[in-house]
């Protein structure tokens, strides 16, 4: 059933009373998922946690191209301080290093190392065993519905 909402006041508490908070819902999973996929890293031994595992990703990704703490923070909608933080990290775990890039003394490239190459390699085959669990009894049908559904959501808030 689609619903078109005119925000006006009163009306929308009294449309949304009978309504689930799927907002709430996806918080919530989010939370399991990356709560399941660090306890998997740590019973494995790893320090590597599922967040700096996406930055590991999208850095392989863009191998070959200069790319900055500016596109992580938007790549994953992140404040600066978190990216930061998270960078700090990574870089301090020996999975990353920052270089300077030729076309601005104060920027620097992030470039994975040979450890960061070889932490992604083990995160995902931990991550492949996650989405068996993660996706187990759900037909093929309904995930491309659930990837439809939430691509619609992402742009109701963009």
């Amino acid at each position: 059933m689609l619903v078109s909402l005119h925000f006006a006041g009163k009306g929308v508490k009294k449309a949304f009373m009978n309504r689930k908070h799927v907002g709430f819902e996806i918080r919530v999973l989010s939370n399991l998922i990356y709560r399941k996929i660090n306890q998997m890293s740590a019973q494995e031994g790893d320090s590597l946690t599922a967040h700096q595992d996406w930055v590991l990703h999208y850095l392989i990704r863009g191998e070959g191209s200069d790319i900055v703490q500016r596109d992580i923070e938007r790549e994953f909608s992140i404040r600066r301080s978190t990216a930061s933080r998270t960078l700090q990290l990574m870089e301090k775990n020996g999975y990353i290093r920052r270089e300077p890039v030729s076309y601005d003394a104060r920027m620097k490239k992030l470039v994975i190392t040979d450890k960061g190459k070889e932490a992604r390699v083990r995160m995902q085959e931990r991550l492949d065993r996650f989405e068996l669990q993660l996706q187990s009894g759900i037909s093929e049908e309904d995930l491309e519905h659930l990837s439809r559904i939430v691509g619609q959501m992402e742009e109701n808030i963009k």
